[in-house]
């Protein structure tokens, strides 16, 4: 049974992508235009091949998927790298929040997008990450701005729109 504050809301399911690696169906009646995946197949263990498709299946022909998650080969990852840092978190102990599993990069993205049978509408590198900090930072982030504006492959967020072919 789902989240009872969720029960009457039409076009909400509950479905843990993950399971999509049993081959598991989303279960559900409805056909969608317009899936939103955003923020979530870095924090899935299973293949994204697998989840897209499971998502795939509840579109209709036509439909649209937003897809959105972090750039595996923005700028700070490989400052990072550079300084022999991890340029991502450690899987955490709560497995209820586990952290990141995988990035991915643009072309990944697209290659799995193609491998399920989407069509590849746009790709958009995007700062859309709040930005924290103190004010000594500043002039770090004035720097990071300017690369990441002329330089966009090196932008912390990307976004894909896909489309299920008709």
């Amino acid at each position: 049974m789902g989240d009872p504050r969720l029960a009457g809301i039409r076009g909400h399911i509950v479905y843990d992508l993950n399971n999509a690696q049993s081959l598991e169906e989303i279960p559900c009646d409805e056909k969608f235009d317009l899936v939103v995946f955003a923020e979530v197949v870095e924090h899935l263990y299973t293949a994204p091949e697998l989840t897209m498709f499971a998502l795939r299946s509840v579109m209709n022909p036509g439909g649209i998927m937003i897809l959105q998650t972090p750039n595996a080969a923005s700028l700070n990852r490989r400052i990072k790298s550079f300084f022999g840092l991890s340029p991502t978190e450690r899987i955490r102990i709560d497995n209820t929040n586990p952290g990141h599993f995988r990035e991915y990069t643009k072309n990944e993205l697209i290659e799995i997008a193609r491998i399920v049978g989407f069509e590849v509408c746009a790709h958009h590198y995007l700062e859309y990450f709040g930005v924290a900090g103190a004010a000594r930072r500043s002039i770090k982030r004035a720097l990071f701005s300017a690369i990441v504006g002329v330089i966009p492959p090196f932008r912390r967020g990307q976004t894909l729109i896909l489309r299920r072919p008709a």
